[in-house]
């Protein structure tokens, strides 16, 4: 018998490393150059929390004071409450807008697997063993 899934969660965590960030050795020219800068990163990291838009990047958390997780990370601060140059300073990783999308479709009838013969067979005897516990039972 095969599991089905109606729905269900997946994330995918994509991380590539570039090691002329950390050496600050890209401009200010590069896309996401600001990155390896602690003041330009600073400054981005408040725009994003001051409600800034930006069309690729977003602050790890969703809500204005973040989840529990952050508030352990920053040893018992609001994630909120941290300005750019702690966040730089803390490793505060930013968020990717771009977003994958995937569909999947319901299982067609003709897609279902063989019914199994040994299977069948031992759902039927237990069947017939709870139908005989139920009438014995009774008596």
């Amino acid at each position: 018998m095969a599991t089905q899934f109606g729905n269900f969660k997946v994330s995918f965590i994509w991380v590539e490393t570039i090691p002329a960030i950390a050496a600050q050795q890209l401009g200010d020219k590069a896309p996401w150059g600001f990155l390896g800068m602690p003041g330009q990163f600073a400054k981005k990291f408040g725009e994003l929390k001051a409600g800034g838009s930006s069309p690729e990047l977003e602050l790890p958390w969703q809500k204005p004071q973040g989840h529990h997780f952050w508030k352990y990370y920053f040893a018992g601060r609001h994630a909120g409450d941290i300005a750019g140059n702690d966040a730089w300073k803390s490793r505060v990783p930013l968020r990717n807008k771009t977003a994958a999308k995937f569909a999947m479709e319901p299982p067609k009838p003709e897609d279902k697997p063989p019914e199994d013969p040994q299977l069948k067979r031992a759902v039927e005897l237990l069947r017939e063993q709870m139908q005989v516990a139920e009438r014995q039972g009774d008596r």
